[in-house]
């Protein structure tokens, strides 16, 4: 999951991509590797004390960086300690290990990666993934940043890339559709009715559920 800068939504529709499979029978983890700007950890009430780059950096071991939520089939790894060189520590042989280990315990892992507008390391996790989603975020994204992206595919140099259309809102004969998606959690209460907002208010009434 990524977008070409920050605010388009993508975050916002990993956790919420993550918290749906989650809540079916579906063994997902969600993984934070934008190492530059961690943010996941706060809205599933959990630190971001020890993750990927203590993995990576550190030898930790996989059960280490991994925390729990209420539900029973999602995990969450956050991004851990911001480090000095998170370039290097993605394109590592360590991260392929992680990469590895994930696929083998997991049925969906879904990536939050930085946008690619800032940085490169979303490119280089693109390797790994068998689909990136690109959002895109209505009357907020410029029609260039679409180009971006979609460059990068004609050149051949990424495959398998689906467009998220966030925040559109449809105007019908009933009133005004779903609009989904403000980015980057904080102050979203619009969204109480979606997976994630439920999730949140779980935790809000029962935070003692997760370690």
């Amino acid at each position: 999951m990524t977008s070409f800068i920050g605010g388009e939504g993508k975050i916002f529709n990993a956790m919420n991509i993550a918290s749906s499979l989650g809540s079916m029978d579906k063994k997902t983890v969600l993984i934070g590797l934008d190492l530059r700007q961690p943010k996941i950890f706060d809205d599933f009430n959990i630190n971001n004390k020890t993750g990927v780059t203590d993995y990576v950096a550190d030898d930790l071991e996989l059960n280490q960086i991994t925390q729990r939520t209420i539900l029973p089939n999602l995990d969450i790894i956050t991004a851990g300690p911001i480090p000095p060189n998170p370039s290097e520590l993605i394109l590592s042989n360590r991260m392929d290990q992680l990469f590895a280990e994930l696929k083998e315990k997991y049925e969906f892992v879904i990536i939050d990666s930085p946008p690619i507008g800032l940085v490169t390391d979303s490119y280089d996790l693109m390797l790994n993934a068998d689909c990136t989603l690109y959002v895109t975020r209505y009357n907020y994204s410029e029609k260039n940043f679409i180009h971006a992206i979609s460059n990068k595919y004609d050149e051949g140099e990424v495959s398998n890339v689906g467009i998220i259309f966030n925040d559109f809102q449809i105007k019908t004969g009933y009133g005004y559709g779903y609009g989904y998606g403000y980015g980057y959690f904080a102050g979203d209460e619009n969204f109480d009715n979606s997976s994630f907002g439920k999730i949140k208010c779980l935790a809000s009434r029962n935070k003692s559920k997760f370690f």
